[in-house]
């Protein structure tokens, strides 16, 4: 402004009312001839003096450099009063700088700036003001101070001062709610009295899928489908109806067609004339809210319900919670150990030590595990196995402690009476062992008895010693099974039962021992024979062999149950001592499991010997089905290779009015013999040894090998083609199918017979039981076998054995 490079003269000067003027050089005088500034000075009080509005000129330190007439008028006082004082003392009684002094504000700004205030006059009276504030400069550009401007305000001024600051107000209020709206993430809508949208916020128009220029105007039945409409209507009527803000719980449906529970809140606005002028709401999205009171819900009800005993505590070990286990297994109630250190159940039995480890390990923010022996309320120890595990919050900070634990005293019970029994049994497991290293001799010694018999006369002389040689290895064989019966420590009362019929009365409950999960079947034979045993040894046996085949089938699989009579010579016998030629009941059991390594087969029938997890198993359950074959004179094999499953093979014998049934006639081998070349394949080397010696002994030449590799390799250094492969099905490496077939590329010519214990579900998968496949059960006799080739060189065609 042009005024404000203007300086006031240096000397005073009378006013028009009189009264003489001060004024006060301005800094930075223009450069001009003293009668040229005299007369613009002269000209700019003249000016300032006819204006109606207080004026003043006030440096950057707030004094008063100039002022006009009017100023004085306005505050009663003569102007030279004014002029170096500062102008905050001087216009409102003030010690410090106004606050929203537009002076201030001007010049820190460099724009004009107002506000009203209180003037007050000398005698002490007030006045309502306006002050209006220009920043002054100098002729270089620095800020010199500014010019103010005051002007009283009269009640109709005022009123219009007021309604404009009102209408300021109400500006600013309606941009801070919309912006609060936009900035809320809750959907927020105000409806007119008959339900038509007047606005929302972003979160609504994201709800809706629409903009808030398409939902202006529009009612819920433009927006929602009409069931949905109608419940938003109705919600809107019973709100306007109640003339209250109502909260209350529902479901909205999404732009996305979801629907989701939320919390509303509405309420009436009423218009000028108290009128109902619409309806503002909002709502809160609490469907994951209550998905996860659900699942808290869910989770403390598992939590009271559990069978463990359930301990929460806070940093310092203090409880806050236990469960209706803890209850019943100590014997507190929940009210006497809130607050409490779980050391109230202390025994006394666990060292300093024991604890201190466990503080150590739980702080550090480890889980801990272990035992504790701990006292009940009314005094009584137990034992119980715990896990306690630090629970964290969001910034990794241990707030609380959770403990399970689980009462084993009576899992300890059994285990000291467990270990006890070991030591008694330690004594049967000798006599045990004796019995079974005397009895494979006594196998070796019989079974080559046998063949010097038959090669001999009958009449030859060294045949009575031979006699008396077999008569004491019977002797010795009765030892073995006292020996043997001591070791199981059974009594036994063996009755006359159906087989069948047995297994027929507790299928049901093998059916739910075994679980859903494993397809059952049995396979009986009609008509077959009794046999002579204690009926629970029986029971317990096949309860043994179906939990064994159940473990084997975590998954699932197929057990089958099957009966078949069969007939057995003396070479079966010679290689199962303690059984006698003659007529037996066999009893399968078949599984479709993991099966089983060779390793794990020479210790199976061992006491305490178990591939299963520790505290999964005590090694007795194959263990009681050998003592129960042993002390029921039969015979026990099993067939498994890893991957293939498992078949157990029991050998009963027929009962006959109480007594075994006779040895059945030798018979003459004469019409089995032969000369031809065969190939035997068995993995299993006594088995392999006697067969040999059997059918050299028959005439033929047998080249006897181990496993497949072993076959094919002597086919080759055969000069003779080979007439008969005669090879188990299932054997480690290469199975007897794979070999028939690559050896049948060498000899066009040559006849296969296989043999194997597994049941007919397991070949299958081999294709052995294929139409024109020929193939014989284990176990076999000799006579079986012999006729068996026979009919295979000879072409007979009576039928597979």
């Amino acid at each position: 402004m042009a005024e404000s490079r203007l300086n006031p003269p240096a000397n005073p000067e009378q006013q028009r009312d009189g009264s003489e003027r001060t004024t006060e050089q301005l800094p930075d005088v223009s450069k001009l001839p003293e009668a040229a500034q005299s007369v613009g000075q002269n000209l700019l009080h003249s000016l300032l003096d006819n204006i109606d509005e207080g004026i003043s000129l006030v440096d950057r330190d707030y004094r008063v450099v100039m002022t006009n007439a009017a100023m004085g008028r306005l505050f009663r006082k003569p102007v030279c009063d004014f002029v170096r004082q500062q102008c905050f003392a001087e216009f409102q009684k003030c010690d410090a700088i106004c606050p929203h002094c537009p002076g201030q504000q001007a010049m820190e700004t460099g724009l004009p700036a107002e506000a009203t205030a209180e003037g007050v006059r000398d005698d002490g009276s007030t006045f309502p003001m306006r002050i209006r504030a220009w920043p002054l400069t100098n002729p270089d550009g620095s800020l010199f101070g500014f010019m103010e401007m005051v002007q009283e305000l009269t009640p109709p001024m005022r009123a219009h001062q007021t309604l404009r600051e009102i209408n300021t107000r109400l500006e600013q209020t309606s941009n801070f709610l919309n912006a609060l709206l936009s900035a809320l993430p809750i959907p927020v809508f105000y409806k007119d009295a008959g339900g038509r949208y007047l606005g929302c916020n972003a979160a609504f128009t994201q709800f809706t899928g629409k903009s808030a220029a398409d939902l202006r105007g529009k009612s819920a039945a433009d927006l929602w489908t009409k069931e949905n409409a109608e419940t938003y209507l109705s919600w809107d009527r019973a709100l306007i109806d109640s003339h209250g803000p109502q909260s209350f719980e529902g479901k909205v449906q999404y732009a996305d067609g979801t629907d989701r529970d939320v919390i509303f809140s509405k309420a009436v606005f009423r218009g000028a004339g108290n009128e109902v002028g619409g309806i503002v709401g909002s709502f809160v999205d609490i469907t994951e809210r209550k998905r996860a009171e659900k699942e808290m819900r869910r989770l403390a009800i598992a939590v009271r319900q559990a069978a463990e005993c359930i301990v929460i505590t806070d940093p310092a070990g203090n409880i806050e919670y236990v469960n209706p286990a803890f209850e019943k297994t100590t014997g507190y109630h929940s009210e006497e150990v809130l607050g409490k250190n779980p050391r109230v159940l202390k025994s006394h039995r666990q060292s300093q030590e024991f604890y201190r480890n466990l503080w150590k390990t739980i702080t550090s923010g480890r889980v801990w595990s272990g035992r504790f022996i701990n006292r009940k309320k009314d005094g009584t120890l137990y034992h119980e196995d715990a896990t306690i595990s630090p629970v964290r919050d969001d910034r990794g900070r241990i707030v609380q402690y959770v403990a399970v634990k689980r009462n084993v005293t009576r899992e300890v019970d059994l285990e000291a009476q467990f270990q006890q029994a070991q030591k008694m049994e330690a004594i049967g497991r000798l006599a045990g062992g004796v019995a079974h290293d005397f009895n494979n001799l006594l196998t070796a010694i019989k079974g080559n008895l046998a063949l010097a018999q038959m090669d001999l006369p009958a009449n030859h002389a060294i045949q009575e010693f031979l006699e008396e040689v077999d008569k004491a290895a019977d002797r010795a064989a009765g030892l073995t099974r006292q020996l043997l019966a001591f070791s199981r420590k059974q009594v036994i009362e063996p009755k006359t039962l159906d087989l069948n019929e047995l297994i027929l009365g507790f299928r049901k409950m093998l059916g739910r021992l075994i679980g859903e999960h494993i397809d059952l079947t049995t396979r009986l034979q009609e008509g077959a024979w009794q046999i002579e045993a204690d009926p629970g040894q029986i029971e317990q046996l096949i309860l043994n062999l179906a939990v064994n085949a159940r473990d084997a089938m975590p998954d699932g699989g197929h057990l089958r149950i099957s009966t078949v009579t069969q007939t057995l010579d003396e070479f079966f016998c010679e290689m199962h001592p303690g059984t006698e030629p003659g007529d037996f009941v066999v009893l399968t059991v078949a599984d479709s499991g993991c099966g089983m390594s060779e390793e794990v087969k020479l210790h199976l029938f061992e006491p305490f010997f178990t591939t299963k997890e520790r505290g999964k198993g005590t090694g007795l359950g194959l263990a009681t089905v050998y003592a129960v074959v042993m002390q029921n004179h039969g015979a026990i094999t099993v067939e498994s290779e890893p991957e293939h499953g498992t078949t157990f093979t029991v050998y009963f014998p027929r009962a006959r009015n109480g007594e075994l049934a006779a040895a059945a006639a030798a018979g003459s081998n004469t019409a089995l013999r032969g000369t031809e070349n065969i190939l035997f394949v068995e993995d299993e080397e006594s088995l392999r040894l006697l067969v040999t010696r059997m059918l050299a002994r028959a005439g033929y030449r047998v080249q006897a090998c181990a496993n497949g590799t072993e076959a094919l390799a002597a086919s080759e250094r055969m000069s003779d083609p080979v007439d008969l492969l005669v090879t188990d099905v299932i054997m480690p490496g290469m199975n007897g199918r794979e070999l028939a077939d690559r050896l049948t590329l060498r000899h066009p010519t040559m006849k296969t017979l296989f043999t194997s214990g597994y049941t007919a579900d397991v070949l299958g998968k081999h294709g052995v039981l294929d139409e024109g496949i020929e193939f014989i059960a284990k176990p076999y006799g000799s006579e079986v076998i012999l006729k068996k080739i026979r009919e295979l060189f000879d072409g007979a065609t009576e039928g597979k054995v």
